[in-house]
């Protein structure tokens, strides 16, 4: 610690000295302005009051006239070893805390000084925080300053002391009830009724397919490739022997397609999304051509449509309806014929 600082020991009201050194920094409005540097803890000493302004930027040059420049260092010597900490006792159990009201919001200084009869506005507040300048201080013969003492070395840290024995945890509060689950969001039938649309449901799906897009134009031609030239003519061949007639082939061709209806399919009234029936046509004579069915009664309940067709033997037509739309409310279900179309 440098000689400065033992002047600092020798002031005769040490508490208006440290009180009006808070004053200082609190008013300086800046922080860290006394954050030690290099070190060092740096200050401006008052000669007659003794008052001390702690701040990074004092020197010989930067204190005032009537100011003395002191420092000290920021380390000091090494502490003795601490004793042995005892074990901690085991803490009680917290009980629940109850929430806290909502504080008010506190006034801010302008507000403060208009309830206590400022009649001016924020600016003019403000200015009227800047003091008149005082009157210049007699000049006092500037005393000699002594040479800086070498900085000690710093001293070893003792060694700490052994931790006592961590307290039991509390018991852990009970947790607050589940809160209460949201309603459903609507459907996208009821946002378009909620919207201004007034037809029914089943109206409604129809109305979300698009129109037709108008046809494309055709494209232009592409020019035609030039004629390859002609090939030499080859000899001609000899006349090979008359081959030996053949049997006559059965008549081709399909005579007398006839359609022949399968069996019908329903759908239950409580079915859902995803549901199926099948339904079968068979030719009983003749040739399998083909075949298809069709779906009837159809409504905004169930709405089902054929998701697969195809020969599943010889003579048998099989056709597969599932249910893809619909609000799913029990009652009016719809049914599937199958049909096969039959040759002679």
């Amino acid at each position: 610690m440098s000689s400065n600082a033992k002047s600092v020991g020798r002031f005769r009201k040490p508490a208006i000295v440290l009180m009006a050194g808070a004053l200082l920094l609190s008013m300086s409005g800046a922080v860290g302005a006394a954050t030690p540097t290099n070190g060092l803890i740096k200050a401006c000493v008052n000669k007659t009051t003794k008052v001390t302004r702690v701040t990074i930027y004092a020197s010989p040059t930067w204190c005032k006239s009537n100011e003395a420049y002191k420092w000290w260092n920021q380390t000091g010597v090494a502490g003795p070893k601490g004793d042995k900490g005892n074990a901690g006792t085991n803490g009680t159990n917290g009980t629940n805390g109850t929430n806290g009201t909502n504080g008010t919001n506190g006034k801010t200084a302008f507000e403060l000084a208009v309830t206590n009869g400022f009649g001016g506005d924020l600016s003019a507040w403000l200015t009227s925080l800047v003091g008149a300048k005082g009157d210049a201080g007699q000049n006092g013969t500037d005393g000699t300053d002594g040479t800086d003492g070498t900085n000690g070395t710093n001293g070893t840290n003792g060694t700490d002391g052994t931790d006592g024995i961590d307290g039991t945890n509390g018991t852990d509060g009970t947790d607050g009830t589940n809160g209460t689950d949201g309603a459903d969001g609507k459907s996208a039938f009821e946002i378009a009724v909620a919207n201004g649309y007034a037809g029914t449901e089943l109206e409604w799906l129809g109305s979300l397919v698009g129109p037709k897009g108008d046809a494309g134009t055709n494209g232009t031609d592409g020019t035609d490739g030039t004629d390859g030239t002609n090939g030499t003519n080859g000899t001609d061949g000899k006349d090979g022997k008359d081959g030996v007639d053949g049997q006559d082939g059965a008549p081709g061709g399909l005579n007398n397609v006839t359609r022949a209806t399968g069996t019908t399919a329903a759908f239950g009234g409580n079915d859902g999304l995803g549901s199926t029936v099948t339904a079968t046509a068979t030719c009983a004579a003749g040739k399998l051509v083909s075949g298809g069915g069709d779906v009837n009664g159809n409504n905004v309940k169930h709405y089902a449509a054929i998701t697969s067709s195809y020969p599943s033997s010889a003579t048998t037509w099989t056709v597969i309806a599932t249910i893809v739309a619909g609000t799913n409310v029990n009652g009016n279900p719809a049914s599937l014929t199958a049909y096969a179309l039959c040759g002679a």
